[in-house]
């Protein structure tokens, strides 16, 4: 004789998905996207942010250009392998999150450093 498990051999009914089961996941290409979009949106307030008056520290013109050029040339980097229906791997994917970085300390410094709310955006 066997041991005992205390299983009952009889299957339950599943209960019906709910409204958030019944959502489809974002894929890996939606997500990149989102993020290129907010990557534009914060490099659009860097941009709108240097060319106004009363920020919090002053950088130079070459440091919101190299800023700019970095970020531009990433997110073309990013742009080419999603149109090419290829995800991209762990190098450009780890270069993407550098950029990202690189553009919200930019903007943090723009508008007033430790203090602001934005800092929220690491």
């Amino acid at each position: 004789m066997g041991a005992r498990t205390g299983e009952f051999p009889v299957t339950a009914p599943s209960p019906p998905p709910g409204a958030l089961d019944r959502l489809p996941l974002p894929g890996p290409r939606a997500l990149l996207l989102v993020a290129l979009v907010g990557r534009l949106m914060l490099l659009a307030l860097v941009l709108a942010r240097s060319t106004g008056a009363g920020t919090g520290i002053e950088l130079g013109r070459w440091v919101v250009g190299a800023v700019l050029l970095v970020t531009l040339l990433a997110t073309a980097w990013l742009v080419l392998d999603l149109s090419a229906r290829r995800l991209p791997g762990a190098t450009a994917l780890f270069v993407q999150a550098v950029v990202d970085v690189l553009v919200v300390t930019t903007l943090v410094a723009f508008v007033g450093g430790e203090t602001t709310p934005l800092a929220a955006l690491y």
